[in-house]
């Protein structure tokens, strides 16, 4: 994956941060989503429908994984883990 550099405003990068925050994303992952977004309102990219219906089939596939394999109790759940080896977002 390439590398960029892009420079905006002090205050921007705060409500960008508070954002990524806000969705449980790394800044990059937010600008990327936010990039992706604006490109498909353009047309230069998979339609918005598109990327929700690819979505929404991952939630179902996650949601029958679940219900085949429910969670041991007394574990950490996968969110916690990753989290967990993630650390604090920046």
């Amino acid at each position: 994956m390439a590398r960029i550099m892009v420079t905006i405003p002090d205050d921007f990068l705060k409500k960008v941060d508070e954002a990524a925050r806000g969705e449980h994303m790394k800044r990059s992952e937010l600008f990327r989503e936010a990039l992706r977004h604006w490109l498909s309102a353009r047309g230069s990219v998979d339609s918005g429908e598109a990327l929700r219906a690819r979505r929404l089939r991952v939630l179902d596939e996650m949601a029958e994984f679940r219900a085949a394999h429910p969670p041991i109790p007394g574990t950490p759940s996968a969110v916690d883990i990753i989290r967990q080896m993630r650390g604090p977002l920046t």
